[in-house]
């Protein structure tokens, strides 16, 4: 984490940060809404063309909805490229993937919207990387 930023924060989407996705790539395609444990709702997410923002309309426990902006930073971006020596693009479903789990997972545990409705990924678990290296959007062709 870069310091002096004290809305970002490293959270991954893997119960326990060290597993992944099952084999079946079930995890993969979660579809909204989500309700975490803790009664949040993930109801609406869109990426902000041209940046690293997936903001999410989340209502909590009590009723209330709140936008949530997900961020990524863009050294982290980078580095990820340099772990697939390919660059990982930005419309990629990994990040919304990501942004989905990383969000539900901070609900989850903290049981509190971000502060500033904003979280800020600056950092990835070793299983969250692997995943990020190996990862391949689908490519759907017309005939």
């Amino acid at each position: 984490m870069h310091q002096g930023n004290t809305n970002a924060v490293s959270f991954g989407p893997f119960p326990n940060r060290k597993t992944s996705p099952d084999a079946s790539g079930r995890e993969l395609n979660k579809v909204l809404p989500i309700v975490t444990a803790n009664g949040f709702t993930l109801l609406e997410v869109s990426r902000v063309s041209g940046t690293t923002d997936h903001r999410f309309q989340v209502r909590g426990p009590g009723g209330a909805q709140r936008n949530i902006s997900v961020r990524f930073h863009r050294c982290l971006m980078a580095r990820v490229d340099e772990v697939r020596k390919s660059h990982l693009w930005i419309g990629s479903r990994f990040w919304s993937f990501l942004a989905e789990a990383l969000l539900e997972a901070y609900l989850t545990e903290k049981a509190e919207y971000p502060p500033n409705g904003q979280l800020i990924i600056e950092d990835l678990s070793d299983d969250e990387m692997l995943l990020a290296a190996h990862w391949q959007d689908k490519i759907t062709r017309r005939t």
